[in-house]
């Protein structure tokens, strides 16, 4: 159903049942390409924008009477809500805390990936970081254009970066990111505003045997497909980087 989609995440004040606000309201769930009816025989030809996938935790802020709040999926209390909400109340985030604060205080959520070294899927990245991903109207669900956020100046620094879609090659597009290595795939968004992702197979790899690094099984398929130095970096201590 429709609005199954929307449940990831959002969140509202109920102080009043009769007349719940809406508070945060992250992207709408999305899918892999050919995953089901969603993301199957998609028209690569008609990307509006295509963005690299950030490889962290999806966080959201919100407001609180008056105080700039972030919770992911599942938490206000989580570690990376708690991290990311310290991040932006850095001194060196000053610029995009005041910018996130009007905007939830306008009506928008925004929605960015928290990375960083203590909270590592598969990709490393050596400080934490909030990777702006989305702007998203609370009423409507409508998301501000990717060009709309590029635009401002501020908000440019921290969006995620996007592929020239002068390189795609719709015919091979699939098979070469699958192809890809050192990264975890694209977010993609068509002309009439269908989601997709797509991973790389490097990257679906290293996830699938890191869960499971005692099965015998997946680590000779991880030393098949040749990522095995690469799942040995992922169980490698901090201190030996």
């Amino acid at each position: 159903k429709e609005n199954a989609l929307e449940m990831r995440g959002i969140m509202f004040n109920i102080d009043d049942e009769n007349n719940p606000a809406l508070l945060c309201r992250p992207m709408k769930k999305y899918f892999n390409i050919n995953e089901n009816p969603f993301t199957t025989n998609l028209n690569i030809s008609n990307l509006d924008v295509l963005m690299d996938k950030a490889d962290g935790s999806l966080v959201s802020f919100y407001l609180d009477k008056g105080i700039l709040l972030c919770k992911t999926k599942m938490s206000c209390h989580s570690d990376q809500a708690i991290a990311a909400k310290a991040l932006i109340l850095n001194v060196n985030y000053a610029d995009l805390y005041e910018r996130v604060k009007e905007l939830t205080k306008n009506g928008y959520t925004v929605n960015f990936e928290y990375v960083g070294p203590n909270n590592r899927v598969v990709l490393f990245y050596p400080e934490q970081k909030l990777i702006l991903l989305n702007v998203r109207d609370n009423e409507t669900g409508e998301y501000v254009p990717y060009h709309e956020i590029y635009a401002d100046g501020v908000l440019r620094k921290y969006l995620v970066p996007s592929v020239d879609l002068k390189t795609v090659k719709p015919r091979s597009f699939i098979r070469d990111t699958l192809r890809l290595t050192d990264m975890e795939g694209y977010v993609g968004i068509l002309q009439d505003g269908t989601w997709f992702k797509l991973k790389t197979r490097w990257y679906s790899t290293l996830h699938k045997t890191k869960d499971d690094l005692m099965t015998p099984e997946k680590t000779l398929i991880a030393i098949a497909n040749g990522v095995y130095d690469d799942l040995y970096s992922l169980v490698s201590s901090d201190e030996e980087k």
